[in-house]
């Protein structure tokens, strides 16, 4: 089969139960996963032992739901009564069911959350590990601009803009803490995504029925643009972007990315296929790499500033835990795309 589901599936078919079968699964599976399995007993719910990826409950009296992420059951806007209760934990299984409600703790691993979702595939009204992430990608972008300490703060002709919509919130938080005026250029003629279609020529196909920009206004607001994005893997839409914009007017045009350049592939369920098609691995001179998808310059923050923010967003600002637990460390999550360790030691692509 090329299904991981069915995998997994023939897994749990060897146990004596499902439980039985999830610690089969829990023993014979690397990597991420989150389960919801039904059987004539109830429902389970089960999260790898790093907690790569997300799962919650939601439960209201007599009745309980599983979700990969809490704005599944916000968006039910109060249908039969499900709110977020909280997250499964990483290594538990859930159950509930014929013989009332309850959870088995398998024994847990480092910590491993896939920051990735936090800067782009999660919904931005969800909340996930207790990290809000719409709060996370404002903070990420302030946190942007300060690294740029005060770059066309003072121009008249800066205007930060948002590469719509995964890139929104980093700009607003961005054009917050710089003073600099939030202007969307950008817009989005399409909401299917780009980046997880098999073929270049695909991903350049959908980009450019996709985004379009308003080139009459940027010689009205501002001609030196600040162009704030979750990422940047391999390049399509950076280059395409940037090419609307200077055929409007720009005179300047900065790349400011909250993720750090992807260099590596993910073996964890994100397709990134292999590193060669990564432009930072094609270009690893950031200077030639701006020059390559048309920007004046780029800059990114890094693996260390990710888990600064996701720090500040749990436990406020001063980072402070709460009830005895400890801030986030880099071993916290999963980096591995970004150069960072593999948490299960997984070699090659």
């Amino acid at each position: 089969t090329s299904s991981d589901t069915e995998a997994i599936g023939q897994l749990i078919a060897q146990g004596r139960d499902a439980v039985d079968g999830l610690k089969i699964v829990e023993q014979e599976c690397k990597g991420s996963y989150s389960l919801v399995v039904l059987t004539e007993e109830g429902l389970y719910a089960f999260r790898d032992p790093r907690g790569i990826k997300p799962l919650c409950i939601g439960k209201t009296e007599g009745m309980a739901g599983i979700a990969s992420e809490s704005c599944a059951l916000d968006s039910l806007d109060g249908r039969w009564g499900l709110h977020f209760e909280r997250d499964v934990e990483r290594g538990e299984i859930y159950h509930v069911g014929k013989d009332g409600e309850w959870s088995e703790h398998l024994p847990q691993k480092q910590r491993a959350l896939d920051i990735f979702e936090l800067v782009y595939f999660a919904r931005r009204d969800s909340i996930i590990d207790g990290i809000d992430v719409a709060e996370f990608r404002i903070e990420a972008g302030r946190m942007l601009a300060r690294k740029d300490e005060g770059l066309l703060c003072n121009d008249k002709s800066a205007v930060v803009v948002p590469v719509q919509h995964s890139g929104t919130d980093a700009a607003v938080g961005y054009a917050m803490e710089s003073g600099i005026r939030y202007v969307p250029y950008l817009f989005r003629k399409r909401t299917d995504r780009s980046f997880t279609l098999p073929t270049t020529e695909g991903r350049e196909d959908a980009i450019r029925r996709k985004m379009g920009v308003v080139k009459r206004l940027i010689p009205k607001y501002g001609t030196k643009i600040l162009l704030v994005d979750d990422s940047n893997i391999r390049g399509n839409t950076a280059g395409q972007i940037t090419r609307l914009l200077w055929d409007g007017g720009a005179t300047k045009i900065h790349g400011r990315y909250v993720y750090p350049p992807v260099v590596n592939t993910c073996p964890f369920g994100i397709d990134m296929k292999r590193r060669e098609e990564h432009v930072a691995h094609q270009y690893p001179d950031i200077r030639e790499r701006a020059k390559h998808l048309g920007f004046t310059d780029i800059a990114h923050l890094s693996r260390e500033d990710l888990v600064e923010v996701a720090t500040a967003v749990k436990y406020g600002d001063s980072g402070e835990p709460e009830g005895g637990r400890k801030r986030f460390s880099l071993g916290d999550f999963c980096t591995r795309c970004a150069g960072g360790p593999d948490p299960e030691g997984i070699e090659g692509e």
